[in-house]
């Protein structure tokens, strides 16, 4: 990550070679999505178990969501690789568990008992939309997201990174700048338009 940050012309010449293995540090495991099911009926409590919410697994997914910025950022090479290595689905379900997280916690009184696991997920949300729009710059982007079975949840969590639904405290108005860029280039796409329109 910090080879990316400091040398990111020299390394943009490369391709990144291990976008399978850092995928894999961002997948939600089944039972954290199951407890994201339970949560909506059982109340936020039970998301405080989730092994991607505790403090340790946040921070290192953190940095592995990071790394996928940073990686894109030096070269569209990068990012076309992370399309083609399903990296789009991969980051929309680690976005969409982080935001229904966030949504659940913090509307319970659960959230004094969370709050480092939470600044790490808001953090990574941030890079998670950088990522998104980022990459969806590119046809290739745009295309992998009208595949998703979930791309109205996608839209839906985009417009909840805007409207001030989702309460990120520290840099909030990058998440809103990031989120807006990222609807300039899902503008190309027609039907991702209508998803916009449709999530309010």
């Amino acid at each position: 990550l910090l080879i990316y940050k400091r040398y990111g012309q020299e390394m943009s010449v490369f391709k990144y070679p291990s976008y399978s293995m850092l995928l894999t540090c961002l997948e939600v495991p089944p039972s954290d999505s199951a407890r994201m099911s339970d949560a909506q009926v059982k109340g936020a409590g039970v998301l405080l178990d989730s092994w991607i919410l505790s403090p340790e697994r946040a921070e290192v997914i953190q940095t592995a969501a990071a790394l996928v910025f940073e990686s894109c950022l030096v070269s569209p090479l990068n990012a076309e690789e992370l399309v083609t290595e399903g990296g789009v689905s991969v980051l929309e379900q680690l976005l969409r568990f982080y935001v229904d997280a966030t949504l659940s916690i913090e509307s319970s009184k659960e959230s004094q008992r969370t709050v480092k696991s939470l600044h790490a997920a808001h953090a990574t949300i941030i890079d998670l939309v950088h990522t998104v729009g980022g990459v969806s710059f590119f046809e290739s982007g745009r295309a992998a997201l009208l595949a998703l079975d979930t791309v109205s949840d996608l839209c839906i969590n985009w417009r909840r990174c805007i409207d001030g639904t989702l309460q990120i405290k520290t840099n909030s108005s990058l998440l809103k700048k990031y989120a807006l860029e990222g609807i300039a280039n899902f503008a190309h796409e027609a039907e991702l338009q209508s998803h916009l329109v449709k999530s309010g």
